[in-house]
């Protein structure tokens, strides 16, 4: 099977029947791209999205990672994936269609 990910955005709509790019989990929450992948939109899953951002916020030395990781996942368990999360990953499916 081949793994989701493209040159384009996935719009909210999409990522709910889209599986995760990293663990196959559907439904996906969130679009990600990397710059060494070519900027290829891929769509991962909440879980993955919150292991993600604690990897980067590791690789960046932040002191408080654990508090900053523990306001993500509550702001993004209160306003749910399309109003929360990281503005490289929904909010581009949003723009994408026309919204915030």
């Amino acid at each position: 099977m081949r793994r989701p990910g493209r040159v384009g955005v996935y719009y909210e709509e999409e990522l709910p029947t889209t599986p995760c790019f990293r663990c196959g989990a559907t439904p996906s929450a969130y679009t990600w791209t990397i710059c060494s992948d070519g900027n290829r939109y891929r769509p991962i899953c909440l879980p993955c999205d919150i292991a993600l951002q604690e990897v980067v916020l590791l690789f960046m030395g932040f002191k408080n990672w654990r508090s900053k990781l523990e306001r993500y996942k509550a702001r993004v368990a209160a306003e749910g994936p399309a109003g929360g999360g990281c503005p490289s990953g929904a909010g581009e499916s949003r723009r994408a269609m026309g919204g915030g």
